[in-house]
């Protein structure tokens, strides 16, 4: 959430709360492509001196191709085996959300740019994710950097995301489920 209240007049304040839910999946096209992809829902509110305001739908989706650099596997008697993998690529983000602001209007607030469901541009997106996998259990590491352009004049500033996610692979016949909590 974020919190404003002008100084100088305290009845002017804004309660932003931005939330979003993610559909990630993604699919082995090669032995050494994946085709990745990120779907978000957003539920934002914004409550101020005017009212409350309410924008919940679809936001930008983002379309990911990585190359495997790298895939060693060793087993072990008696134990689990060890697997790794590194894989690099990118992407691009769409402007599937909607953005319904004119963004050259000089009321407009950042509260107001940032409760919108999408950004309107084509953005570039570049990755790695490095996994590790011991038997079932494994951590996904992925650094992610999104380069923004610019829509009617304005621009997001570029994005670095970094997560850790700890999992366990339960495989059944064609997909594999894999529970997991982590830090983003």
């Amino acid at each position: 959430n974020y919190n404003t209240v002008l100084a100088n007049d305290p009845t002017q304040f804004s309660h932003n709360y931005y939330n979003s839910m993610q559909l990630w999946g993604g699919l082995n096209i090669a032995k050494r492509w994946q085709l990745l992809y990120i779907v978000p829902f957003h539920l934002n509110k914004q409550i101020d001196d005017d009212g409350i305001t309410n924008q919940n739908g679809l936001g930008d989706a983002s379309v990911m191709a990585n190359y495997l650099l790298f895939h060693k596997t060793k087993t072990y008697e008696h134990k689990a085996g060890i697997e790794q993998q590194l894989w690099v690529g990118g992407g691009v983000k769409l402007p599937t959300g909607k953005m319904n602001l004119n963004l050259k209007d000089p009321n407009i607030t950042v509260a107001d740019v940032n409760s919108q469901l999408g950004t309107g541009s084509i953005d570039f997106i570049m990755n790695t994710m490095y996994n590790i996998r011991i038997g079932n259990w494994g951590i996904n590491t992925s650094l992610m950097y999104k380069i923004n352009t610019a829509k009617n004049g304005y621009t997001f500033g570029n994005k670095f995301t970094g997560s850790t996610i700890g999992y366990y692979n339960i495989a059944m016949k064609q997909i594999n489920i894999m529970p997991n909590a982590g830090m983003m």
